[in-house]
C-alpha cells in the first residue's frame, strides 16, 4: 500500500507539474525568450513537457531499485536509456529539425523498465496490481486527454486552469480512497486484536 502511495504522489508531481507546464506553455515561453519566442515552440515545449512527465514517473522504480541495493542495473538503464536518446536526438533532428530532437527525448523513457521491475522486486502480484489498476491508469488517461486537448486546441487560460483543478481532484479522490482502504485494513486489524 505505500508503494501505491509513493506511486500516485510521483504521478501527481510529474504529471500534475507537466500538464502546469503545458498549459501555461505559451506565457512561460514569452517570459524566457521574450523577441525570440515563436508560436511554433509552443508545440515543441508541450510535447517535451508530456514526455518529460511520463518518464519521470520511472522516479518510484529508481528509488526502489537503489533501496533493495540495484545500484548497478539503476546505473546500466540510465546510461543505456541516456545513450539511445542521444542517438536518437541527433538522428531524428537531422530529419526532422527541432521537433525531432524533442521527439528524440521520448527513448529516454526506457528507464520506466525501473518502474515496471519494482513491482517483481517489491512482490506485488496480479491480483493486487488489477484491484489498483484504477489508482495507476487513471491519472495517465486523464493526463494524456488533458494534454493532447491543450496541443490540438487553442484552449483560453480559464479553460486551462479549469482543466488543471480537474485533474488535481480526479488525484486527490485517488489520494482518498487509498488512504481510506489503508485506514479500513488498520481498523479491521484493530478490532480484530480487541475481540481476541
Amino acid at each position: 500500500k505505500s508503494f501505491l502511495k509513493v506511486f500516485v504522489l510521483n504521478i501527481t508531481v510529474s504529471f500534475g507539474g507537466s500538464l502546469f507546464l503545458i498549459c501555461f506553455s505559451e506565457e512561460i515561453l514569452i517570459f524566457f525568450l521574450k523577441e525570440n519566442f515563436k508560436y511554433e515552440y509552443i508545440t515543441y515545449f508541450s510535447i517535451l513537457a508530456i514526455i518529460f512527465g511520463v518518464y519521470t514517473v520511472s522516479v518510484t522504480g529508481h528509488y526502489t531499485h537503489l533501496g533493495f541495493g540495484k545500484a548497478k542495473k539503476v546505473m546500466y538503464v540510465t546510461i543505456i536509456s541516456g545513450l539511445i536518446s542521444v542517438i536518437a536526438i541527433y538522428i531524428l533532428s537531422l530529419n526532422f529539425g527541432l521537433l525531432g530532437a524533442v521527439i528524440g527525448n521520448a527513448f529516454y523513457a526506457l528507464v520506466l523498465v525501473l518502474l515496471i521491475d519494482s513491482f517483481r522486486l517489491l512482490e506485488i502480484n496480479k491480483q493486487q496490481f488489477k484491484s489498483n489498476i484504477y489508482n495507476l491508469f487513471i491519472p495517465l488517461i486523464t493526463y494524456i486527454l488533458f494534454g493532447t486537448l491543450y496541443i490540438i486546441y487553442d484552449i483560453n487560460i480559464t479553460f486551462r486552469i479549469i482543466l488543471l483543478i480537474i485533474f488535481f481532484l480526479i488525484l486527490l479522490n485517488i489520494n482518498w480512497k487509498l488512504n481510506s482502504k489503508r485506514n479500513e485494513i488498520h481498523n479491521n486489524k484493530y478490532f480484530q486484536k480487541i475481540r481476541s
